[in-house]
């Protein structure tokens, strides 16, 4: 025997021949490597490791080592559904999401006879597409789906804002074939949770009612909007005084806008029955019914007039500063689609 550092007992045999064969002992009783370093170590003569010879029943019953007993802990098993999808089972459809990351939080819940994707068959489909899954979601997560609104983890994770949480419309919208060359933007009515980021950018494209601001409504678009109406609380609703309305009308239109020329004007009008009170109320005036510390104009029509008790009635509510206008003045505005000067109707 020679030393070698090529093997890892640290000899090898030079030379070596076949001698003979023992077939008179067992194959577990050959030299081990604590025993040949045994004989290394040793300066004086080698002695036989074997004191006498094997015999059959050596061979044949060879006693079995007793193994002892230890106490180990169980293996943990984990379900599968927190394991995900194998990646090497999975056939690549496009590469739409690559460098894309996704957590699935749950599956959809059953909606009549219609069965909902499970959360393995939502992880498959976006890994089909190069998506690559998580198990938590985490600062390199693109967005976080979600089958099931309800689920504690998913809460927790909308009230944190640090993640967009998406419904599974989404995912099945975005690998259309043909929405499959770049990844498309969110639609509101998609969203569980967003971020501010994502918040700040859908508000520049839809209003609070999912109408969008630059795309014509469809028949599809028109029913979430009034889906979206009814649904909304009494508290998010939010009605304009007649102020209010005049104020957006000057700033869509810059000034007096063509369909409220009478916004602002208070009249009362002598002659219930006046049909003018129907233009004046559609170009936005409003009408009262006495005069009041409101009331702008009185409107006369084209017969005779009590002037002296006109004036008697609006004198009893100490206003002397309303006007009384023909209603005519109301009708020729109404067809000019502005505001006439007032000299040849008012009555003095």
């Amino acid at each position: 025997m020679s030393e070698s550092s090529n093997y890892p007992g640290g000899w090898t045999l030079r030379f070596p021949r076949v001698e003979k064969i023992r077939e008179d002992k067992p194959f577990d009783d050959c030299c081990t490597l604590s025993e040949l370093q045994g004989l290394r170590s040793r300066k004086g003569v080698v002695q036989k490791l074997t004191k006498r010879h094997a015999t059959a029943e050596d061979i044949w019953e060879v006693p079995e080592k007793k193994r002892k007993e230890r106490h180990t802990t169980p293996a943990i098993k984990v379900d599968d559904c927190y394991l995900g999808i194998n990646d090497s089972d999975v056939v690549r459809v496009s590469r739409v999401f690559m460098g894309k990351e996704f957590c699935v939080m749950n599956g959809e819940r059953m909606q009549g006879e219609e069965r909902g994707m499970t959360k393995g068959e939502i992880e498959r489909l976006l890994m089909e597409h190069f998506g690559k899954i998580v198990q938590n979601p985490g600062k390199e997560t693109f967005c976080v789906v979600a089958g099931d609104s309800q689920g504690i983890r998913v809460r927790n994770v909308v009230e944190g804002r640090l993640h967009d949480v998406v419904r599974v419309a989404w995912v099945t919208r975005a690998t259309r074939e043909e929405n499959l060359g770049g990844i498309v933007e969110f639609f509101p009515w998609e969203m569980i949770g967003m971020t501010k980021k994502t918040l700040e950018r859908l508000k520049e494209r839809f209003d609070d009612y999912y109408d969008d601001y630059f795309e014509e409504a469809d028949e599809e678009r028109v029913r979430r909007s009034v889906e979206r109406v009814s649904s909304l609380k009494d508290d998010d609703e939010v009605a304009l005084t007649r102020r209010g309305v005049g104020r957006l009308e000057r700033e869509m239109f810059g000034g007096t806008s063509p369909f409220g020329i009478f916004r602002g004007l208070v009249g009362v009008f002598v002659d219930e029955r006046d049909v003018r009170t129907f233009e004046f109320r559609f170009m936005g005036g409003e009408v009262r019914g006495e005069v009041d510390e409101a009331v702008t104009d009185v409107f006369v029509g084209e017969g005779e007039v009590g002037i002296i008790e006109l004036y008697g009635r609006i004198n009893e509510r100490g206003r002397a500063d309303v006007r009384i206008v023909r209603s005519q003045w109301i009708e020729e505005s109404f067809r000019e689609g502005r505001i006439l000067d007032r000299k040849g109707y008012t009555l003095t």
